[in-house]
C-alpha cells in the first residue's frame, strides 16, 4: 500500500510525541509519586492515619502524566517540519517537501520508496525511560502504604516513667516501714503499684501516671492520717504529764496508746515496752488503783519514742515535712516527768511528780 504524505507526516508526528511524553513522564512520575508516597508515610507515622486514608495522597501523582503530555506536545514538530525531515531522512531529493508546499498526494514509485525507508528508521519510544523510574517510585509507595510501622509513644520518654515509679515506690516503702498497716491496706498498695509497672511497660504513658497520682494520693492520705494521730497522741501524753491526777493522767496514757496503735504508729514499739505497757494498764485496771508516777513516766517515754521514731521515718520518706516534726519535738512537755520520783494524791507538780 503506497504511502501518502499525511500518513507519513502524522506517524511521523506521532511519534515524536510518544518519545517526548516517555522521556518527560518517567522524571514526573517518579519525584510525584515518590514525594506523595512521604507524605503518606509521614502522615501514617506522625497522625496514626490508616493505610487507606494515607493512600488518598498518592492521588497527586495521577497529575504527572497531563503535565508531561502538555511539555511533550511542545517538542512535537510541525507538519511542514515533519515533511523536512521525511526529505532528509528519504533520499533528501525535495520531492517530499515540493509535494508537501503544492498540497500534492501524487507519488513516485522512488518517492514512496524512500518515504518507507525513512519511516522504518524512524526512532522508536524509550519505554525504559518512563519504567526505571516509575518502578522505583512504586516500589517506595508500596512500602510507605503497607510497611508496619512501630506503635508511637505519646508522652515522656520510659526513664521518666521508671524514675516516677522508683519516687512513688521509695514513698511507699518507708509508709510500710514506718506504719503497722492493715493487711488489706497493703495488698491494695502494692497492686496499685503492680499496675502502674504493667502500664508503663505496656508502654501507656497516660494511665501509668493516672495510677501513680492514685497511688501516691493514697499513701499521702495515710501519711496524713497518721500526722494527726500522732497530733492527737502527743497532745494526750502532754496531757497525762500536766494532769496532778494519777488516774486521769493513767487514762490519758491509755488513749494515746490506742490512738498511736489505731493509726499504726505504735510499731515501732518494743515488743518488751508493748508488753510492759499492756500488762501495766490490765494489772491497773484488776486492781483499781492507778499506777504510780514513775510507772506513768516510763511508759509514757517508751509511747513518746515510738511516735517520734516513726515520725521520724515519715520525714526520711518524704511524706511529712521535717519542719514540722521538729517544732513538734522542741514544744513536747514529757521532760517533766520524772520516773525516779514517787508522790501520793496531794502532790500538785504536773503528772503527779
Amino acid at each position: 500500500m503506497a504511502v501518502t504524505l499525511k500518513t507519513a507526516v502524522s506517524k511521523l508526528r506521532r511519534r515524536a510525541l510518544a518519545r517526548a511524553w516517555l522521556r518527560h513522564s518517567g522524571p514526573w512520575l517518579g519525584w510525584t509519586l515518590t514525594g506523595a508516597a512521604t507524605v503518606a508515610l509521614a502522615a501514617r507515622a506522625l497522625a496514626d492515619w490508616e493505610r487507606a486514608e494515607a493512600a488518598w495522597l498518592l492521588a497527586p501523582a495521577l497529575a504527572a502524566p497531563v503535565l508531561a503530555f502538555v511539555f511533550a506536545r511542545r517538542e512535537v514538530p510541525s507538519a511542514h517540519g515533519a515533511a523536512t525531515w521525511l526529505d532528509v531522512h528519504a533520499d533528501a531529493s525535495g520531492f517530499v517537501v515540493t509535494e508537501d508546499e503544492l498540497g500534492q498526494s501524487s507519488w513516485t514509485p522512488r518517492t514512496e520508496e524512500a518515504l518507507e525507508r525513512a519511516l522504518a528508521a524512524l526512532p522508536k519510544p524509550q519505554c525504559r525511560a518512563l519504567l526505571a523510574p516509575l518502578s522505583l517510585a512504586v516500589a517506595f509507595a508500596s512500602l510507605a502504604l503497607w510497611i508496619e510501622l512501630p506503635e508511637r509513644v505519646i508522652g515522656p520518654p520510659p526513664a521518666v516513667s521508671s524514675a516516677a515509679i522508683a519516687r512513688v515506690e521509695e514513698k511507699l516503702d518507708a509508709l510500710e516501714e514506718a506504719l503497722a498497716l492493715e493487711p488489706e491496706l497493703e495488698a491494695e498498695l502494692e497492686q496499685r503499684l503492680e499496675a502502674a509497672r504493667a502500664d508503663s511497660e505496656a508502654g501507656n504513658p497516660e494511665s501509668t501516671y493516672e495510677a501513680l497520682d492514685q497511688l501516691e494520693g493514697r499513701i499521702e492520705e495515710e501519711a496524713q492520717r497518721a500526722e494527726q494521730a500522732a497530733q492527737q497522741a502527743l497532745a494526750e501524753l502532754e496531757r497525762a504529764a500536766s494532769d496532778p491526777s494519777l488516774a486521769k493522767a493513767q487514762e490519758a496514757l491509755k488513749s494515746a496508746r490506742e490512738t498511736l496503735e489505731a493509726a499504726g504508729l505504735s510499731k515501732e514499739l518494743s515488743p518488751d515496752a508493748e508488753r510492759a505497757l499492756k500488762e501495766a494498764l490490765a494489772e491497773a485496771a484488776q486492781s483499781g488503783e492507778p499506777l504510780s508516777s514513775a510507772e506513768l513516766a516510763k511508759l509514757a517515754r517508751e509511747l513518746k519514742g515510738g511516735l517520734d521514731a516513726g515520725l521520724a521515718k515519715l520525714a526520711n520518706g518524704r511524706l511529712i515535712d521535717p519542719k514540722k516534726l521538729a517544732k513538734r519535738a522542741a514544744s513536747g512537755s514529757l521532760d517533766e516527768f520524772d520516773d525516779t520520783h514517787e508522790c501520793d494524791e496531794e502532790c500538785k507538780q504536773p503528772g503527779g511528780t
